[in-house]
């Protein structure tokens, strides 16, 4: 569920779609999460997902408030909200008496821990929670702040009139405000003690791994809310990739992704444009043949994202990227007595509402597992935050920036489709119409990944 009053969803496309949202105002009682609750359980797809297919669940942040871990929450102010325990209490009981948990609702609402599931010889699932169990606060230099920082360092230099060309970043003061930066977002993301999943479940992941492949079972599966650790996305390197192509096809986009890549970061304002993608890439929008104005804000911001990528500098700490020390834990642990390996072990995540297909690696630079990320089914991605570049261009500088990301998709909603064998685990992406009310559009596929024993790198394959 969405915790957020009414008023600060109508600016957004977000998963709560039937207005006005009951309660109409902020979450923070037990009455209202369950009337919240109840009120998702009022849609009809939702309805029909329920009952044709059984759900194992676990929540993420929104079930309580947004960005929160052990003690506490971005979005939680104890002068206005009051109590933080007493809050998600409140919550986790209502998700209890509304979700297939098996556990029970009582007054104390106790939090569910991680759990295992097992599908004989062929598959054991580990379903993990990294929210409100271990997760420690964030570090003080967030990502938002880090952002911030970039946002600052390029508009004191434009409304200083000292802003360089890009092409002339090097060796300049500017460059060197970006080099520090990074150092800054570097060591605040390597905190060894920064915790998400805590000493306890790493030590229970590591023996699950090892029982159940010891015992011959074929497939160890981890689901957990979390999207894998991606550098920032390199538009620059995206647009030498392509330009560089051998595939006709690729080498004929370049041109069109070099033109909004100039439009948004170097074209005079008032002459630069972008021609807008579907926010619904499968619905025509009003305006989808209509180019429209770079603003100051738009040059900013690409500018910023132009640093990042060139700089690799990060600028977001929630997930995995924020918690690089646990993350490697986390990787030790599925390595744990040599049993993980290429086409043995697959990691299932979520979080950032788009969709991503990737390797875990370890120390040694080993494939350990092969990670699918899946995106949301309704609650807006990426496309509605960069929408001056194309999407193919944000897909393709996502994966330049990542060596060990193959694939990437920022601008459908959907899910992911699992068909599993001794043989293969074969994964399909699958978009969906978002139209309301009440549309029954066909899912479209996106892209099939399949992993077999012994290759280190999945294959992608016609859907």
């Amino acid at each position: 569920i969405y915790e957020s009053g009414w008023e600060a969803m109508l600016d957004s496309y977000e998963a709560m779609k039937r207005a006005p949202t009951q309660p109409t105002h902020e979450l923070l009682s037990l009455a209202d999460y369950r009337e919240r609750h109840a009120q998702y359980r009022t849609d009809p797809d939702l309805q029909s997902l329920a009952g044709a297919a059984p759900m194992i669940p676990i929540w993420d942040d929104h079930e309580v408030t947004n960005n929160d871990w052990m003690h506490g929450a971005e979005r939680h102010a104890a002068s206005q909200d009051g109590d933080f325990v007493a809050r998600k209490n409140a919550a986790m009981r209502a998700y209890h008496e509304w979700m297939p948990t098996r556990h029970s609702a009582a007054p104390d609402a106790p939090l569910m821990r991680w759990r295992d599931f097992k599908f004989g010889d062929l598959a054991q699932l580990l379903v993990l929670e990294s929210r409100l169990l271990a997760r420690t606060q964030r570090p003080a230099l967030e990502g938002e702040h880090m952002r911030e920082l970039l946002v600052g360092t390029v508009a004191a230099a434009q409304e200083g009139g000292i802003l360089p060309a890009p092409t002339e970043w090097g060796g300049s003061s500017l460059e060197g405000k970006f080099k520090e930066l990074k150092t800054m977002a570097e060591k605040s993301r390597w905190q060894e003690n920064s915790r998400l999943l805590g000493f306890e479940q790493l030590t229970w992941i590591s023996d699950k791994v090892a029982n159940a492949s010891a015992s011959g079972v074929r497939w160890n599966l981890l689901a957990q809310q979390l999207r894998q650790p991606l550098a920032s996305p390199n538009f620059e390197e995206a647009l030498h990739r392509a330009q560089m192509s051998s595939d006709e096809g690729v080498r004929s986009r370049s041109g069109i992704w070099d033109s909004a890549w100039a439009n948004a970061t170097t074209a005079p304002l008032g002459q630069a444009s972008y021609l807008k993608d579907s926010l619904r890439p499968s619905i025509p929008s009003p305006d989808e043949n209509q180019r429209h104005d770079i603003s100051p804000q738009m040059r900013t911001w690409a500018l910023v994202a132009l640093a990042a990528g060139r700089y690799g500098i990060n600028t977001d700490f929630e997930g995995w990227d924020g918690y690089l020390a646990e993350r490697q834990r986390f990787v030790d642990a599925l390595s744990h007595g040599g049993t993980s390996g290429a086409g043995k072990m697959v990691v299932y995540g979520g979080d950032s509402h788009n969709a991503w297909a990737g390797l875990v690696r370890g120390h040694a630079g080993n494939v350990v597992a092969h990670e699918f990320d899946g995106m949301s089914v309704t609650s807006r991605g990426e496309e509605y935050h960069a929408p001056w570049v194309p999407s193919d261009l944000r897909n393709a500088a996502w994966v330049a920036a990542n060596k060990d990301l193959a694939w990437a998709d920022t601008q459908h909603r959907g899910y992911m489709l699992v068909s599993l064998s001794h043989e293969a685990h074969k994964v399909s992406y699958l978009a969906v119409d978002t139209t309301l009310p009440g549309t029954t559009g066909k899912s479209m596929c996106l892209a099939t990944f399949v992993s077999v024993e012994g290759q280190d790198a999945f294959r992608k394959e016609t859907c």
